[in-house]
């Protein structure tokens, strides 16, 4: 048995920080400090696989005279992406209504209702030599609510028709994770880099002449100089004008086998950046909101069933 005096104090809490660094329509780039690669590790598989996002799911054939089989259309269907900002956490508001889709196996309907699902619809004849059928000709019954996720001309290619070719379908978009099919992930990629950090022997490299030096600095494919005070430094130096340039080619290392204590590079602790691409059916930032917002919910659900567990061994 250990007794209580055996036991050390628990650590203060850490407080991760989110910087972005860059944002568009499509991509995003933040920082994640003041934590370690386990949790900067468990929001890239969050973003990646349990963000819920919006997709069709299932597909019903009316006419296809198409070259392609069904199972290739349907296919192609579930992987264009489609707008998911009301794929969200079913949290009732004031008034208790609930804008959010439901998942279909968690809604109180029978089959398919406009709580869980929305139907989109594609009739297309071919009356011309050839015509394209793109994700612009699926219409959504709830349109401000849930549509395909593309900007004007830049449609997604379904299938091409030659004259007298029909397709007229009905396929409804249901809410999903990645974990169950890869047609509900909202991102592209998502990954992280460590922040590499730079240490300079400035003791060895006053030591150097100045062509040894200028050679030094030159071995670096991204150097940017920084200004410094010559009355600082009595010795040439150079510096990077930001954190992110050094991209860890360790260059820099092999040329300063020669002069000991010169250069070191290191993985900077408790510091990741990140890079996230959108597929479209959420923007950039709301995915890591997301991702943050599942990652809390696993943690508290993880917590509340070993309080419980605690609790029933007590009894």
């Amino acid at each position: 048995d250990v007794c209580s005096s055996d036991l050390q104090p628990m650590s203060a809490p850490r407080l991760p920080v989110v910087e972005v660094t860059e944002l568009t329509d499509d991509h995003i780039s933040f920082t994640l400090s003041k934590t370690d690669s386990s949790v900067a590790n468990a929001m890239r598989r969050v973003m990646l696989c349990e963000v819920p996002t919006m997709a069709i799911d299932k597909v019903e054939f009316n006419i296809n005279t198409t070259v392609l089989h069904d199972d290739f259309i349907a296919h192609r269907l579930g992987l264009i992406p489609l707008t998911s900002y009301y794929a969200g956490w079913n949290v009732d508001g004031a008034d208790g209504a609930n804008p959010d889709f439901h998942f279909n196996r968690d809604c109180s309907c029978m089959v398919q209702c406009p709580r869980c699902t929305v139907e989109f619809t594609l009739q297309v004849k071919c009356e011309e030599d050839t015509r394209s059928v793109t994700s612009a000709d699926l219409r959504s019954n709830q349109p401000d609510k849930c549509t395909v996720a593309t900007n004007p001309g830049e449609d997604i290619l379904i299938v091409k028709l030659r004259k007298g070719q029909e397709l007229k379908i009905k396929a409804l978009a249901q809410k999903g994770i990645a974990k169950e099919h890869a047609k509900w992930g909202p991102c592209c990629t998502a990954v992280f880099t460590y922040e590499p950090e730079v240490t300079f022997g400035h003791k060895a490299y006053s030591a150097m002449s100045a062509q040894e030096r200028r050679d030094f600095v030159e071995s670096c494919p991204k150097k940017l100089p920084k200004p410094y005070d010559v009355a600082e430094r009595p010795y040439d130096s150079v510096e990077s004008e930001e954190a992110s340039a050094c991209m860890v080619c360790l260059d820099c290392l092999e040329l300063s086998q020669m002069y000991p204590g010169l250069c070191k590079v290191e993985d900077k602790p408790q510091y990741f950046k990140f890079s996230v691409e959108t597929t479209g059916s959420l923007r950039p930032e709301e995915i890591v909101q997301r991702g943050i917002m599942v990652l809390k919910r696993k943690l508290y659900d993880v917590r509340h069933h070993l309080t419980a567990a605690q609790a029933h061994l007590d009894m």
